[in-house]
């Protein structure tokens, strides 16, 4: 019998040893898995970073390439308008099709003409160099006093 209760303790002894062990170790696992979980957040949040870095690029990429077009657009039209200007102080006329203003005939400009050869406008034209000449004599005059 001695030797039996020596042999329950002993397996007791065991029991309580290795439900310790299991205790330890389901702890560890719960912050192992804690930990697991962090790092797939973390992940995660790295992912979706990253795409939106690349966005940002792919847009950056897209803006980088419009106005390297424009920046060419306008060294073109840049050369154009020094072409131009070189050829008015040159005397000579290379002006491009886009550039060179079009004449076009007027109704208005006839009606001003018209209105100017007109005996009645002859008239009005006299009147307001009289108005001029009061005016300027009015100034010296003040002048004067």
């Amino acid at each position: 019998e001695r030797m039996q209760s020596e042999q329950i303790r002993k397996l007791r002894r065991e029991l309580e040893s290795s439900q310790e062990k299991v205790a330890t170790l389901t702890t560890q696992l719960s912050a192992n898995a804690n930990l697991v979980a962090a790092f797939e957040q973390s992940l995660v949040n790295m992912t979706s970073r990253l795409r939106q870095l690349a966005d940002t690029a792919e847009e950056k990429d897209t803006e980088l390439l419009d106005l390297r077009e424009t920046i060419d657009f306008l060294k073109k039209k840049n050369s154009e308008a020094q072409a131009v200007i070189q050829g008015a102080l040159n005397g000579t006329d290379i002006t491009p099709k886009e550039l060179r203003i079009k004449r076009q005939n007027s109704s208005d400009s006839i009606s001003s003409l018209n209105s100017i050869t007109s005996h009645s406008s002859i008239g009005s034209g006299k009147d307001a160099d009289a108005k001029k000449k009061k005016k300027k004599s009015w100034l010296r005059s003040s002048f004067n006093k």
